[in-house]
């Protein structure tokens, strides 16, 4: 699941700048489906707090390898309380995320997830103190139905597994609040070691308890996953670097692509017509809500 580093929008840049940050946006989240792929394969045959754990911890080695020399400076923070309470939203929503996709079809996944985004709109209001029109209202209340035009509650297709990305992206936009109230002194670089240090802290001792026995094999896709992991942080942390959140926004919805073309070749999977016209209805919400956001912020 795609996730949103503690950053302010950066100037949109130069033009190169914003190519630039549009290829990156792509990389990270075709880094991210490769990830989720990983653990979707792995689920089958693990135990998804197992996978969980092995991506976090992976991603904590080799930031820590890369990082050494800067990590004294990094770990200063004056908000150490919220940032393990940003962690543990993370955790939450990634083993929601990751035990869903054992019964949920990739894409189907992902576009549940693409909730996130307004549901941090709707949450913005009570925690943010943030004002949000009619207009956007409507627009996260049309990419609810969306998801629910997915999972299909009281029909025989229903798939109660399919509330577990749900749950993930309300996590995740609890997450993102969180990660506005940290981002106002911590690095984005101070806060990502942050939340993978205490990802994998908070992982650890629960994973005994649901330890299934890995081959040499698993053991490879597991470490490959937290690395695709670390690689999507980086492009999208480049990606905002370059250009602004408002001009590479849209391309966050490239996830659906390659988690649709991923899901077919890889598992063989075909959304049904019910699927596809819920995660369209999500895509154009969600497209619609950063159009009057943008509006608003230039006081449109």
């Amino acid at each position: 699941m795609t996730t949103e580093p503690a950053t302010a929008p950066s100037p949109s840049g130069t033009a190169t700048d914003v190519r630039i940050g549009i290829l990156c946006m792509l990389a990270a989240m075709l880094a991210f489906t490769v990830m989720d792929s990983l653990s979707k394969h792995l689920v089958r045959t693990q135990d998804p707090l197992q996978v969980v754990w092995g991506i976090y911890v992976v991603q904590a080695v080799v930031l820590c390898t890369v990082m050494a020399r800067r990590l004294p400076r990094l770990l200063p923070s004056r908000q150490v309380g919220l940032q393990a309470l940003r962690a543990a939203l993370l955790v939450a929503t990634s083993v929601c995320y990751v035990t869903g996709l054992r019964h949920v079809p990739l894409a189907e996944a992902g576009a549940i997830a693409m909730l996130a985004p307004l549901a941090f709109t709707a949450l913005a209001v009570p925690f943010l103190k943030e004002r949000v029109g009619l207009r956007r209202w409507a627009g996260v209340a049309a990419g609810f139905l969306g998801a629910m035009i997915i999972i299909r509650p009281g029909t025989e297709a229903m798939q109660v597994a399919a509330l577990l990305p749900l749950a993930a992206a309300l996590l995740h936009a609890l997450y993102q609040v969180v990660t506005r109230f940290v981002a106002r002194e911590d690095s984005v670089l101070t806060t990502l070691t942050y939340s993978v240090l205490f990802c994998a802290l908070i992982m650890t001792p629960v994973v005994p308890f649901h330890w299934v026995p890995m081959e040499a094999s698993q053991w490879g896709l597991l470490a490959a996953a937290g690395i695709a992991g670390i690689i999507a942080e980086y492009a999208l942390i480049q990606s905002l670097a370059r250009t602004s959140a408002a001009v590479v926004a849209p391309y966050t919805y490239s996830y659906l692509l390659w988690a649709a073309l991923v899901g077919l070749i890889v598992f063989g999977e075909r959304p049904d017509v019910w699927a596809a016209l819920g995660a369209a209805v999500i895509v154009m919400s969600g497209i619609y809500v950063w159009r009057r956001e943008l509006a608003a912020g230039q006081g449109g």
